[in-house]
């Protein structure tokens, strides 16, 4: 019973985080996601640099690429 309630509760939440990235405010809809593999090189080049990552209204493009995974998995 607690392993189909946890699966009830992740599909929700799921299903609630695709709903949100569609209809929800400017910062968290996917459509706003940095995922250009350029922007992605040259944030990780600034965080490993220690140098100033560029400001980001939402997600970063390294969040983006790591929330589109943990969504795609």
């Amino acid at each position: 019973a607690y392993h189909i309630l946890s699966g009830l509760f992740a599909a929700g939440a799921l299903g609630l985080r695709v709903v949100w990235g569609l209809v929800g405010p400017g910062p968290a809809r996917f459509a706003r996601w940095p995922l250009s593999p350029g922007a992605l090189v040259r944030h990780v080049r600034a965080l490993v640099g220690r140098a100033r990552a560029e400001e980001h209204e939402g997600h970063n493009p390294l969040a983006s690429w790591v929330l589109l995974g943990l969504l795609a998995v």
